[in-house]
């Protein structure tokens, strides 16, 4: 597909637009394809789905950055709302699917081996700073990558999230 018959059917879509660029080649894109298949069935009518050869496109990969496939993209009223790499469970697809379909925020999860990934490195990095006479170094990183492996679940962070991206983005104007 050419960035520009892609830019067209992305700004001309009356559904929002769930883009995914794969490969045939690729592992994980087999791996998501039938969960990706039934998310789509499920919400036919209400998002589109449009899946592009990452072999076949190499300038619109180059063009809209993407660095690895599968990855995944939601567009709403021409306007890109979310993206995503590597392989998705059905789940999680369609959650998206339906936030796009709805008109919410797309809501971006960390997945259970993630978060147990982060879980075991705070404790590790905890048990260290401890053992080592208390390390306050250690503690706080640790507390800090036990924060980021909840922090998508802790009602504090969706407080102040909202009010931090709003003061961000009028400290970049």
């Amino acid at each position: 597909m050419k960035i520009e018959e892609f830019n067209r059917t992305i700004k001309t879509s009356k559904l929002p637009v769930m883009v995914e660029f794969w490969a045939s080649w690729c592992g994980p894109c087999k791996v998501m394809a039938p969960a990706l298949k039934e998310t789509s069935r499920k919400f036919e009518g209400k998002v589109k789905l449009v899946k592009i050869n990452a072999d076949e496109s190499p300038e619109l990969l180059r063009s809209l950055k993407v660095l690895s496939i599968p990855t995944v993209m939601g567009y709403r009223d021409g306007e890109l709302v979310f993206r995503k790499a590597g392989a998705q469970p059905e789940s999680v697809l369609d959650d998206w699917f339906a936030d796009l379909a709805e008109g919410r925020e797309v809501k971006m999860q960390l997945r259970p081996a993630d978060r147990w990934l982060r879980t075991i490195v705070a404790l590790i990095l905890a048990g260290i700073g401890l053992a080592s006479g208390p390390s306050i170094f250690l503690l706080v990183l640790a507390g800090l990558f036990l924060f980021s492996a909840v922090y998508d679940r802790c009602p504090i962070y969706k407080a102040i999230a909202p009010r931090m991206k709003g003061l961000l983005s009028k400290a970049k104007s």
